[in-house]
Order: C-alpha cells, then sequence, then structure tokens
C-alpha cells in the first residue's frame, strides 16, 4: 500500500514535469498583447488602415462601431476621421482587431 506522502510526493513531482512543459508555452503566449492608439485616417482599404504614417492591416474580424454606437463595415470610415484603433500584437505582427469612430478632440 502506497503512504499518503507518497502520493502527496508523485502528485507534486507530475506538476513540477507538467509546469516544466508548459514554461516554454508562457514565454510564447506573453508576446501576445494589445493597445490602443488614436489618431486621424491618412488612408483606408479594405484590408488596412494608415494613422500617423503607419500602415496596420485588418484581422478578418475586425469590428468598427460609429460615434452613434452602432456596429459598421470598414468601408463606413473616411479619410479624415479620428479613430481609436485597438491592435493585436501576435508573432511580432500587428493586426487591428476594433476601430471606434471618435469626435476630433
Amino acid at each position: 500500500m502506497i503512504s499518503t506522502n507518497m502520493m502527496t510526493m508523485k502528485k507534486l513531482f507530475r506538476n513540477f514535469v507538467f509546469c516544466l512543459l508548459l514554461s516554454p508555452l508562457a514565454a510564447v503566449a506573453s508576446d501576445v498583447y494589445y493597445y490602443s492608439m488614436q489618431g486621424e485616417i491618412s488612408e483606408i482599404s479594405n484590408s488596412a488602415i494608415v494613422l500617423d504614417d503607419a500602415a496596420y492591416p485588418f484581422m478578418p474580424t475586425v469590428k468598427v462601431k460609429l460615434l452613434n454606437g452602432k456596429a459598421a463595415s470598414t468601408s463606413s470610415l473616411k479619410k479624415g476621421d479620428y479613430v481609436k484603433v485597438t491592435i493585436l500584437n501576435m508573432d511580432k505582427k500587428r493586426r487591428v482587431d476594433k476601430i471606434e469612430q471618435m469626435k476630433k478632440p
């Protein structure tokens, strides 16, 4: 019969090994983050938006919210609109996840 201490040691060892195996994945996952920026649209197409001379491609699931709070498509936005853009940085690639139209400051 296995003692309680031996069972506890086996569980601790199993958890330790599990953590060692997952630690490289955690390091990769730490490179995934969101950030936001605001600015005036210099250019916009079906696939990307240009703010402050930098182009940001859209994610396939990009969400657009207009001033009135309604959902829309990227074709509803135009050059000169002021927007807040939420960008997903994953695998050293930046993609626009969400665009919110705003009043100009």
